[in-house]
């Protein structure tokens, strides 16, 4: 995953400059890998079963061309501060597709902590209508809205749409 992370079809190379290195100590893969395994297996919380998550933050393709590397860092940094303050995170920018959007790997357990990382749906809201809004203060240029009345809802019925899909 921390291979997949760090690379972008235009830029295979290059994934100091657009990395995002959240509490760790190394910036390449290997010792990176090394750092949560260490606080995964030092921490081991038996009810944790995963190393880690995988978190995508996506950029609506109708801003496509008015986010720059600069919002992206500023975006994924707050996210972070907010969602997963004391967690291990290591972020890459994915530009190379027909919407910019940024993968993270986040460790399951808090640093050097047997706390879970883990976090509940009223948590998950919050954070959106916060990403939201300082999207909306600090980007007014961006076109992206969410309606959070609708958050968590199903949008469509499964059986709907699986009929559909089935013909």
């Amino acid at each position: 995953l921390l291979k997949y992370i760090s690379s972008d079809e235009i830029d295979k190379e290059d994934y100091l400059s657009k990395g995002i290195f959240h509490n760790l100590q190394s910036t390449d893969l290997e010792s990176m890998a090394q750092e949560f395994i260490e606080n995964f297996e030092q921490f081991r919380n038996p009810r944790i079963q995963n190393l880690g998550v995988h978190v995508i933050l996506s950029i609506s393709p109708l801003d496509k061309d008015k986010v720059s590397l600069d919002m992206m860092d500023d975006l994924a940094l707050t996210y972070l501060e907010k969602a997963f303050p004391s967690a291990l995170s290591f972020g890459g920018h994915h530009f190379s597709k027909d919407h910019k959007h940024s993968h993270f790997l986040i460790s399951s357990n808090e640093l050097m902590s047997t706390k879970a990382t883990s976090l509940r749906k009223y948590e998950l809201y919050e954070i959106q209508e916060y990403m939201i809004s300082y999207l909306h203060e600090k980007y007014p240029e961006l076109s992206t809205n969410i309606d959070l009345k609708k958050w968590g809802k199903k949008l469509h019925s499964e059986r709907e749409y699986y009929l559909e899909k089935r013909h």
